[in-house]
């Protein structure tokens, strides 16, 4: 089945777009989601989501273009 679309490999990143990727905090998401993902809330390693204290969703989102723009320093 030559014509038949076969995953990539494990270590293969898969690319981003033709949509728009962000980094959320973990607050944001267990907010539009309902789920209680307190103690991820609690260790999420970006930096605007220790400050953030009753800040908008989707304020403090950064719209990824690439591996680079991801922000994980403490």
């Amino acid at each position: 089945m030559p014509d038949v679309p076969r995953p990539g490999a494990i270590d293969d990143v898969p690319p981003l777009g033709p949509f728009r990727t962000f980094q959320a905090p973990i607050r944001d998401i267990a907010e539009l989601t309902g789920l209680d993902l307190d103690q991820l809330v609690e260790v999420d390693r970006m930096p605007i989501a220790a400050t953030l204290g009753t800040a908008r969703v989707g304020t403090t989102w950064r719209k990824l273009g690439a591996l680079e723009d991801l922000d994980l320093e403490d």
